[in-house]
């Protein structure tokens, strides 16, 4: 029996769910939209190899476009899973492979471990009032699509540290990268010069550079989740901290490369009492 698709749309709320999520992620929904239309299969990634994840993407935003969203969490799902799936076109464009270890595959009665990481990095993103994360929460879906070396274990391990962390921690924790590989802040000497002296176990020896006791506390904070660490033994100072293994990794799913330079100068200005220029 024919389907007539004016009567039977399955994709409807999450279209109305993505709809919404323009006031976010902006132009880049009606694209998405186009793909979307009454009677469209799912959502169209541009290649065969991306079936599984097409699958995984529609099965997972249709079950959460179909449970009881405020408005704001719908604008925050619809914009999250339009990120997602724009930066994986990219990525496929720019002829990135799609994992294929199972990631994507029913094991028994279990459900695939995509679906599992899709539903928990929307359903973080439902409730993330800080919405700047959003767009690096979908780097995340995006990303764990492709790199074999992120099981689905490692996945919902980065995806609740990505969700403890602020928006500004994941600002300090790439500074902290951005100034052990790429000296892009100069401020090393600076830092050497103030004579900061790690006072107490696990203390940083920020007192002299430190605006305000908040934020000592939440650079405390990522390094006792374990995401930096000393570059040297016996070495706990600003200037030698750097991103741990975890740290590092969760930098590359989350791309916090991306994230906007007017925030991390601001946020350079309240770890430091000098400005320091962005270089990108």
């Amino acid at each position: 029996m024919k389907i007539d698709s004016k009567k039977f749309d399955p994709n409807k709320n999450l279209r109305e769910v993505i709809s919404a999520g323009s006031t976010i992620a902006g132009s880049i929904v009606g694209a998405l939209m186009q793909s979307m239309m009454p009677g469209a299969a799912g959502i169209l990634l541009g290649s065969v190899e991306t079936v599984a994840v097409t699958e995984a993407l529609t099965v997972v935003g249709n079950e959460l476009a179909d449970r009881l969203l405020g408005p704001r969490q719908q604008v925050r799902v619809g914009a999250t899973f339009t990120f997602a799936v724009e930066f994986l076109k990219k990525r496929i464009s720019d002829g990135d492979s799609i994992r294929n270890d199972g990631f994507f595959d029913s094991l028994g009665d279990n459900r695939p471990a995509a679906e599992e990481i899709f539903e928990g990095v929307l359903l973080k993103a439902q409730d993330e009032y800080e919405e700047k994360k959003l767009i690096h929460y979908a780097y995340l879906l995006a990303n764990v699509c492709f790199d074999k070396n992120i099981d689905q274990g490692a996945a919902n391990y980065l995806l609740r540290m990505a969700e403890r962390l602020s928006y500004r921690q994941l600002c300090f924790l790439e500074l902290f990268y951005r100034v052990d590989k790429e000296r892009v802040y100069d401020i090393n000497e600076d830092f050497r010069r103030m004579k900061d002296i790690t006072e107490g176990p696990g203390a940083l020896g920020l007192s002299a550079s430190v605006k305000s006791d908040d934020v000592l506390q939440e650079i405390r904070e990522i390094k006792t989740m374990g995401l930096i660490r000393p570059v040297a033994p016996n070495e706990d100072l600003f200037y030698s901290l750097t991103p741990s293994g975890v740290g590092f990794t969760l930098r590359e799913v989350l791309l916090l490369e991306k994230l906007l330079p007017t925030d991390l100068e601001f946020f350079v200005k309240q770890i430091t009492r000098q400005k320091f220029p962005i270089s990108r």
